[in-house]
């Protein structure tokens, strides 16, 4: 999974990592290693591409709930297919992040810790001004500061959440 603000390059290592020119483990993409020798097929689940595909708008809070619905059974369906999956979403939150270790438990993620300025400037400058003059971008940013810089302690709580979970079912 990809961790990140709005507009801070996750969907341009998105597809990088699509096409085998860099790796996803530790917590960073990691650059250079060269394609695998029988790589599995890779797939991006992204709500910004369901959104636009279900309804043709970046964001309609009355259609949510069928987005991550969609977006939950997109990533269930490719990781038992057999796919190397990569949520592609902000995961600032811990119910985001939580969403995808209930599909995948080992899931790895990569940072994109992109200073918030340069979020907001590359919102402005694409005309996703909604970002900033709603404070989505600002939000955001709320959620992960207490944990962007320890992420790996952070995710295994919630992975160790995710496991009691499943022991209580």
């Amino acid at each position: 999974m990809l961790i990140g603000l709005p507009r801070s390059g996750k969907s341009t290592k998105a597809k990088a990592w699509l096409n085998y020119e860099c790796n996803i483990r530790d917590g960073e993409c990691i650059w250079g290693e060269g394609r695998l020798r029988e790589p599995r097929p890779r797939v991006i689940v992204n709500a910004d591409q369901i959104r636009l595909t279900l309804h043709g708008k970046r964001f309609w809070v009355e259609k949510e709930v069928e987005v991550w619905q969609l977006e939950n059974f997109m990533l269930r369906y490719f990781f038992n297919a057999g796919y190397d999956v990569l949520a592609d979403e902000t995961h600032t939150s811990n119910a985001s992040i939580m969403g995808v270790l209930r599909v995948d438990l080992h899931a790895d993620y990569c940072l994109v810790d992109t200073p918030i300025e340069e979020c907001k400037r590359r919102a402005l400058a694409c005309g996703h001004d909604d970002l900033v003059t709603r404070d989505v971008i600002d939000r955001m940013e709320a959620q992960w500061s207490a944990w962007k810089h320890d992420p790996k302690t952070h995710i295994d709580k919630l992975r160790l959440e995710v496991r009691k979970e499943n022991e209580r079912r």
